[in-house]
């Protein structure tokens, strides 16, 4: 269970000392500060050439990535390519706070499956099941290794440190905190980025400072 909906008691309590004192201290959010950079480079990078190209920038889709990437290179130690994790955890998101039949009438709750709407979501919450498995089985391979650094970085790798100490911490656990990192971060960021350029493009005094 993760952290954002589970009830207070004594696995909150961990997890979010887990999450507070490992994951997010002001020494780990400094200590991805390059990454961030890197990212941010390569964003205005694509923005830089599709200007000169005279091309249409589309933010919404750049701040998206650019959120995805960051989140996957700090939570999972390396950025997947090929990978959607951020558009599997936004999609899911957008469905779990869509009101539905049951939210409006609880007798109706039968109407959700009828629509789709509870396949939709397994479907997801399946796929994104699947690939955060690869992820930690892809860490536990290379644990010992050391010709791809990478692995021993990233939120994963330290939830995985964390359970070897903790025996009731398991790996569905660290799924759930890793899923809280994707929909706490990459949707309200991109957002919030997105806001931010229309506000620059709508105050050009400003954009020039910037």
């Amino acid at each position: 269970m993760d952290v954002a909906f589970c009830p207070y008691g004594e696995y909150w309590e961990q997890v979010r000392k887990i999450s507070v004192i490992e994951l997010l201290s002001t020494k780990k959010v400094q200590s991805f500060k390059s990454v961030r950079e890197e990212e941010i480079s390569i964003m205005i990078q694509k923005i830089s050439q599709l200007s000169s190209m005279g091309a249409l920038v589309n933010v919404s889709e750049l701040a998206t990535t650019l959120t995805n990437d960051i989140v996957c290179r700090c939570a999972l130690g390396r950025k997947h390519g090929n990978s959607n994790f951020g558009d599997l955890a936004g999609k899911l998101l957008k469905l779990q706070t869509t009101i539905t039949f049951s939210d409006l009438f609880a007798w109706l709750g039968w109407m959700d499956n009828l629509t789709g709407f509870m396949g939709r979501i397994k479907k997801i919450s399946r796929e994104l099941d699947i690939s955060y498995d690869q992820v930690i089985d892809g860490h536990l391979i290379h644990e010992n290794k050391h010709d791809d650094p990478d692995y021993n970085k990233g939120f994963i790798y330290i939830l995985l440190q964390i359970q070897k100490h903790h025996t009731n911490f398991t790996q569905e656990n660290i799924k759930a905190i890793i899923m809280d990192m994707f929909i706490g971060e990459t949707e309200s960021t991109s957002s919030t980025i997105e806001w931010a350029f229309a506000e620059l493009v709508k105050n050009p005094n400003v954009m020039r400072k910037a």
